[in-house]
Formats: C-alpha cells, sequence, structure tokens
C-alpha cells in the first residue's frame, strides 16, 4: 500500500501534534534536571568550603590563638619582673651618679 504525498504530510502533522506535547515535557524535564544540576554544584561549593575551614582554615586560628596566648601569658607573668627591674634601674643610676661624682672629685 503506497501513500500519497497528502496522505504522508496528514500523518506527518498527525505524528507531530501527538509528539509535540512530548517535546514540551522533555524540555521542562531537561530544564529541571538542569536546576537540580545546578543547586548540586552549588552543595558541593559549600561542602567544599565546610572541609577547607576544617582541614585549613580553623587548625591555622588555633595555632594563631595559641601562640597569642601563650605570649599573652609570658608577657603577664613577666609584667612585675619589669616594675622591680625599674626600681632596680633607678637605685643604679643613682648609684652611678654618686660614684661618678666621686670619681670626678679631687684627690680620688
Amino acid at each position: 500500500m503506497a501513500f500519497t504525498n497528502e496522505e504522508l504530510l496528514a500523518l506527518s502533522q498527525l505524528f507531530d501534534s501527538k509528539l509535540q506535547p512530548l517535546k514540551d515535557d522533555s524540555q521542562g524535564i531537561r530544564d529541571d534536571v538542569q536546576g537540580l544540576k545546578d543547586d548540586v554544584q552549588v552543595l558541593k561549593d559549600v561542602f567544599l568550603l565546610n572541609i577547607q575551614n576544617e582541614t585549613e582554615i580553623l587548625p591555622r586560628l588555633q595555632n594563631i590563638e595559641a601562640c597569642y596566648t601563650s605570649t599573652n601569658d609570658m608577657y603577664k607573668s613577666r609584667a612585675s619582673q619589669i616594675g622591680t627591674m625599674q626600681k632596680d634601674m633607678d637605685v643604679m643610676k643613682i648609684a652611678i651618679a654618686d660614684h661618678s661624682q666621686k670619681l670626678q672629685a679631687p684627690g680620688c
């Protein structure tokens, strides 16, 4: 059975009209899948950022904190020594000045 051009055209138009809703639906599905891919990429980026924070940044911050804390503790513990050293230096200045005067006095 052979079809005429008009019959083939009519069949083609019938198939196109029946397939168009499927094409439209498949495009919607493709758009949804692309949206899901984009969302997954955002989640991957956040996950990688969290891993970087935990494995690189957090340990470095903890190290900086430990250095700062130990230095601060050292300065606090030696603050009283600074006051004592200042008093000692004041006494030494007086003694040196006194000795300088004695050494420069005639008859020495």
